[in-house]
């Protein structure tokens, strides 16, 4: 009777055991589902592309080498969308938010800038873009060496798929990158 009662209490204790285990490792792996889920963006390769700004009257700043690309983020917005200053609906969109962090001063300080933000799948091919112009960029009048600009903008067109685009993005590239100030007069 001893023994059968010392075997029984191995057997609980075991089981005992195992639970806590399995627990733990259940826990473990939500926990690394979790962080799986996240996903995370990187920059393209080249992660800017630059263009000249070509308005009236106004000259180009050059921006090549004066920022990097750091956090990015994309997420889907649902819920009424906004398709133009006139029109909005229902419909759901991505909102992008790119940090980007000053190497360098400007050359000269502008007065306006824009920019293309581009999302890219694995392979390298656009399946996104949204045009960004001065409003868009947090700051950027005011910016020096190691300051931080938000650009953040969302889609606003009411035929994208929103799930289908952050499932396959990769990469992130400011293209046609562009500043400009007004020409001063040398009279």
């Amino acid at each position: 009777m001893f023994s059968l009662l010392m075997i029984s209490a191995m057997f609980m204790i075991a089981s005992c055991g195992s639970k806590s285990n399995s627990g733990e490792a259940t826990a473990n792996s939500e926990e690394n589902e979790a962080e799986a889920v996240t996903p995370t963006y990187e920059p393209a390769e080249p992660p800017f592309t630059y263009k000249e700004w070509n308005y009236y009257n106004e000259e180009d700043v050059s921006l090549k080498g004066v920022f990097e690309i750091g956090k990015i983020g994309l997420t889907k917005v649902t819920g009424e969308i906004r398709y133009s200053s006139q029109l909005s609906g229902e419909g759901d969109c991505v909102a992008m938010t790119v940090n980007l962090k000053m190497l360098n001063d400007y050359p000269q300080k502008p007065t306006g800038i824009q920019g293309v933000i581009q999302v890219l799948d694995k392979n390298g091919t656009v399946i996104l873009k949204e045009q960004c112009y001065s409003s868009n960029f947090s700051g950027f009048k005011t910016l020096e060496k190691g300051d931080i600009c938000v650009l953040s903008t969302t889609t606003n067109d009411p035929d994208i798929d929103a799930d289908e685009i952050l499932a396959n993005a990769k990469y992130v590239r400011i293209a046609d990158f562009s500043a400009g100030k007004p020409i001063e007069n040398k009279e």
